[in-house]
């Protein structure tokens, strides 16, 4: 229940800034990284090796950042190790799938009734934290 209380507030707080100025501020999700690693460290509900898969979830989207120049945004890729360390690998890995898929289909409805062109640029926050939401729910 904690971790889901931690995600949460983190994912609404980087969809707010991410809707709003177009950027996920390292600064918003440091304490939410600080608070995952000290509860972490202190329930030893998950192992030394599921937060690590879940961090590279992550790094991962920060390499890929860095070889596309920006496409996707670092921030998603530092949201990404915050909500690895909290979550662990396949919960991780599950909210990014879940997260790319409502982000694709959004993306297509908008392409489809002419909103927008193929290479307009949406903010990703929001998504991770419906993917969230859908997975707390089911």
């Amino acid at each position: 229940m904690i971790v889901n209380i931690l995600v949460g507030m983190c994912l609404l707080i980087c969809s707010v800034t991410d809707i709003r100025k177009r950027m996920i501020y390292p600064v918003l999700l440091l304490p939410f990284f600080i608070l995952g690693i000290l509860w972490q460290s202190m329930s030893l509900s998950r192992g030394v090796m599921d937060i690590a898969g879940g961090v590279f979830t992550g790094i991962a989207l920060l390499v890929i950042s860095h070889l596309t120049r920006g496409k996707i945004g670092a921030g998603d890729g530092l949201m990404f190790i915050v909500t690895g360390v909290l979550l662990g690998t396949f919960e991780n890995i599950r909210l990014l799938t879940v997260a790319s898929v409502l982000s694709a289909v959004f993306s297509i409805v908008l392409i489809l009734t002419r909103r927008c062109g193929r290479n307009a640029e949406l903010p990703f926050a929001p998504f991770i934290l419906a993917a969230f939401i859908i997975g707390v729910v089911f």
